[in-house]
């Protein structure tokens, strides 16, 4: 039988503080940036909730690359702490199919995603239709292998150590898998594919 978290100060097996207050952090910061769109619709406000949200999907993915949250599975992961940080970060993302959303949308694959993330992301990339397809197109392998090492070095280095020093290499994509992910991608929105 599956037990129900009965409050925020419970801790499951193998969770550290650390994990727990992080994603708690993280969840906060997207719920803040998504109220933010609501408020105001200018192009400087999508920008700035295009940076947050990519900012928490970026620390979840580091938290999950811990020896804290490495060991859960997304069961726990939702018993504890509900909705994950980076699915209302992703929805944020894909919410508009502007210019902006659909590049950020896109430059997410850079990211080392459990399957649960996976899924999600290809899904919202292909309820996107024939629009996604330039973006995907643009992509490059080793720019964005490059980008997501930069920033989880750049993470390791303003958190004093917190996370992993390994995290670059957990939380990114290798290179190879990165450019067969963009490839069947850009196969299966050109032959109209959907998820269930």
């Amino acid at each position: 039988m599956r037990r129900v978290c009965s409050g925020l100060f419970r801790r499951p097996h193998g969770w550290g503080s650390r994990f727990r207050w992080t994603s708690l952090l993280i969840g906060i910061l997207v719920l803040a940036g998504a109220m933010g769109a609501s408020a105001a619709g200018s192009g400087k406000t999508e920008e700035v909730d295009l940076n947050l949200a990519e900012t928490a999907i970026m620390y979840q993915m580091a938290v999950w690359n811990t020896p804290a949250g490495s060991g859960t599975s997304e069961e726990e992961r939702r018993d504890y702490i509900g909705v994950p940080a980076y699915e209302l970060a992703l929805a944020l993302i894909s919410a508009r199919d502007t210019p902006d959303s659909l590049t950020h949308l896109v430059r997410l694959l850079r990211y080392q995603a459990d399957a649960d993330m996976s899924e999600t992301l290809d899904c919202a990339i292909l309820s996107k239709g024939e629009k996604i397809k330039p973006y995907l197109a643009d992509l490059d392998v080793e720019n964005l292998r490059a980008q997501c090492t930069s920033e989880m070095d750049e993470l390791y280095r303003r958190t004093s150590g917190r996370f992993s020093d390994r995290i670059s290499k957990t939380a990114c994509d290798g290179t190879i898998s990165l450019a067969r992910k963009i490839e069947w991608l850009r196969e299966a929105v050109s032959k109209g594919g959907t998820c269930e």
